[in-house]
Parts: structure tokens; sequence; C-alpha cells
């Protein structure tokens, strides 16, 4: 309804706009200063929020998650300094073929952006869970005295 009310809105007078204001309060049931201040901001509201807009694409979260296998997934503070001769490696190895925006990218990117992007590569399995179980060998081959003997 907003975005249909909004153009009229901005292309009315100043009578027209009081009338359409009011139109918009009645069904909407919002405040008069919120609904104005809505009418106002459409473009805002209906951008897409910055966390949708990625500015790494897969190629760079991809050689940056090789790059961090390759030193043994340490920690993204030790990790950025030494992404420069580890890239320039894998890419002699022919491991990683990155275009100059990209490397360009991966090279300026910070230790929080990093963690950031490993988040989802860095627990890939459960832990606290326990490898061994007492089991019914253990318990025969033990003799306990009971007051019963």
């Amino acid at each position: 309804m907003l975005q249909q009310i909004a153009p009229a809105y901005h292309q009315a007078s100043g009578l027209q706009k009081q009338e359409i204001l009011e139109e918009f309060v009645i069904t909407t049931g919002y405040a008069r200063k919120y609904a104005q201040w809505l009418l106002h901001h459409v473009e805002e509201i209906f951008a897409p929020p910055a966390a949708l807009r990625r500015r790494y694409g897969p190629e760079v979260e991809e050689a940056l998650v090789l790059a961090w296998k390759t030193l043994n997934r340490i920690c993204t503070k030790r990790l950025i300094p030494f992404l420069p001769d580890v890239l320039e490696k894998l890419e002699e190895q022919g491991h990683v073929q990155l275009s100059k925006e990209h490397r360009g990218q991966l090279l300026s990117m910070s230790a929080a952006t990093a963690d950031r992007l490993l988040q989802a590569h860095r627990y890939t399995h459960p832990h606290g869970l326990p490898t061994t179980k007492a089991g019914p060998l253990l318990k025969q081959q033990i003799p306990i005295r009971t007051y019963a003997q």
C-alpha cells in the first residue's frame, strides 16, 4: 500500500497531501507523524539491507578457505599477514587462479571479515562427544565382592 500511495503523495499539492495522509492514517492505523515519515522515506524502507549486499564473491571465499586450511586452520589474525606468501605459493602450484580484482580483495581483507567468512567452515564436527563407552566385557572381567558372597 505504501509503494502505491507514495508516488501520488510526492506529486500532490499541499491540500491533496493532507487528504492522502488522512486516508493513509485511517487505513493503516499509524500515528500521523509516523505515516508522514514513511511516505517521505519509501526508498530507504524498500532498499535491500546492507547485509545482503556481498562484497566478496565465492572465488575470494574459496581462496581464503584453501589458504586457511593450508596453514592448518590458524586464527585469522595470524593468517592475514602470511596471506600474500601463501597465495603466491598456491597460485604457483595451480591450486588457485584469481583475477587481479579478486586477489586485491583477498589481500585487503581484514581479520574480522575473514573470521566472518570462515565461520561456516570452522566447526564441521560436534565438540564434546565422548568416544569411549563402558562395555559389558569389562564388567565381566573384574571380580567384585559383595556382602552376599
